[in-house]
């Protein structure tokens, strides 16, 4: 087999650097990882961030050039991450320069006033951009779902701290949601994947807005009968692993949402609890995981390894265990984790300090991309263990092309030494403390 190993480290300072595996000799000192190709799991649709208004604020105040170094530096599948999916707010959230909705009309039941032009000062023409990185064949699959209601449909009045959904606004929020896809085809934008509310189960100082199980299933029903695009997929939930379980066995108890619902959205800010998703997996094998929220306090100084390592245990966490979409939160955010209208201080894996007019690439930048650079839509995820008690990670895939990618991290002090075997073939490879690395074979065929 051909190979190549592509390799990050802390110490060494080394970014995706290209290393010829070396032919090192036979030793009882590597530790084995054996992959299984005829082992498969789920197929993979793809990687990507959210397409919020802060996010294009925060681009929109760095100078032309530097703009387009960041939009290259995810979307360009040259030199940048690849990414080919993302998720867009409806309305306001918690990212966004000020607070607003798509129809700000009190009472607007037959939504005449609806409107995304609040959208088409940033996130459209954002998306926009982002697509004319993409191969012709390729396509952004874009998720779509709203972090509240607009105020008037409220019980509260407020688009903030939670509230719920008048019983009497039920069949107009479904109709607000399928407009918002609508408008945004018009601007050439396909959604993929839509759902009735961001975080559920939350009360937040920010957009939000709270659904029960019984709640959340008659908004899904709603949304399923509008539905009459077979492109456009049905997700649930969209908050934490560590209830989703309960929620996606209450919502599939029904039968019409048991065949209407193709995907669960999930969120990663519960640490653990990654056999919920094999929980989830269990009750419908059929059923699509998405990770569709991660992101990072923002650190208090320069010294922000930690945060790529949790970035990459998160992803190979939810690749092992029946994830096919995982997205990050916020593309872009400036040095100030904004500009926003509300204090959530977070940090991207871009931070576009706009005072000084640079480009800081947090650690979470380097670590996705061993997963999105490598990882290819329609890849599909096969058996990758490790032998004995390793505090390595790793996961694996076939790709479309039949080629092995396999990515691993030590997250320890020491050098590890590593034997990967698939089928006959044994690569051997050195990840030095604090590094991540993704092996790719091909065989000399392809």
């Amino acid at each position: 087999m051909r190979e190549d190993y592509i390799y990050t480290a802390k110490n060494s300072n080394k970014r995706f650097s290209h290393y010829c595996v070396n032919e090192l000799p036979d030793g009882d000192d590597y530790e084995p990882i054996i992959v299984d190709p005829e082992s498969e799991g789920q197929v993979i649709i793809g990687f990507g961030g959210a397409f919020t208004d802060t996010a294009s604020g925060a681009l929109s105040q760095m100078n032309m050039d530097l703009q387009k170094k960041a939009m290259m530096s995810y979307f360009d599948s040259n030199i940048g991450l690849g990414y080919n999916a993302g998720r867009i707010p409806i309305g306001a959230c918690d990212f966004s320069r000020e607070l607003y909705s798509m129809d700000e009309e009190d009472g607007d039941e037959s939504l005449s006033r609806f409107s995304t032009e609040s959208d088409k000062k940033g996130i459209i023409p954002l998306i926009k951009w982002a697509k004319t990185y993409l191969k012709d064949k390729d396509e952004l699959y874009l998720y779509a779902l709203p972090w509240s209601p607009p105020a008037w449909m409220k019980t509260n009045g407020d688009m903030l701290h939670g509230g719920s959904l008048k019983e009497q606004h039920y069949e107009v929020m479904a109709d607000y949601i399928c407009k918002f896809v609508d408008e945004y085809k018009k601007e050439g934008i396909d959604i993929r994947g839509i759902t009735s509310q961001n975080e559920p189960d939350e009360i937040q100082n920010w957009p939000s807005c709270v659904y029960s199980e019984k709640e959340e299933k008659k908004m899904l029903h709603l949304l399923a009968n509008r539905t009459t695009d077979d492109n456009i997929k049905l997700l649930c939930w969209d908050s934490n692993r560590n209830h989703m379980q309960s929620r996606v066995k209450a919502l599939l108890a029904d039968e019409y949402l048991r065949k209407e619902i193709d995907g669960v959205a999930f969120h990663g800010y519960s640490e653990g609890y990654y056999e919920e998703l094999d929980k989830v997996h269990s009750i419908n094998p059929d059923l699509k995981l998405c990770a569709t929220e991660f992101c990072s306090v923002k650190p208090d100084g320069d010294d922000d390894w930690y945060i790529g390592e949790k970035y990459a245990h998160d992803i190979i966490s939810d690749l092992n265990h029946w994830t096919s979409l995982w997205l990050d939160w916020n593309l872009f955010l400036d040095e100030n984790s904004g500009p926003k209208f509300v204090d959530n201080p977070c940090t991207s894996p871009i931070v576009l300090n706009q005072k000084e007019q640079i480009i800081i690439y947090r650690s979470s930048y380097y670590y996705i991309g061993h997963f999105s650079r490598y990882i290819k839509r329609g890849a599909v995820r096969i058996s990758a263990n490790i032998q004995g008690a390793s505090k390595l990670e790793c996961c694996a895939v076939r790709n479309p092309d039949g080629s092995f990618a396999v990515v691993i991290m030590n997250r320890t002090e020491q050098e590890k030494k590593v034997a990967v075997k698939v089928h006959s073939h044994i690569s051997r490879v050195v990840l030095e403390p604090h590094s991540i690395g993704t092996l790719l074979l091909k065989s000399e065929r392809q």
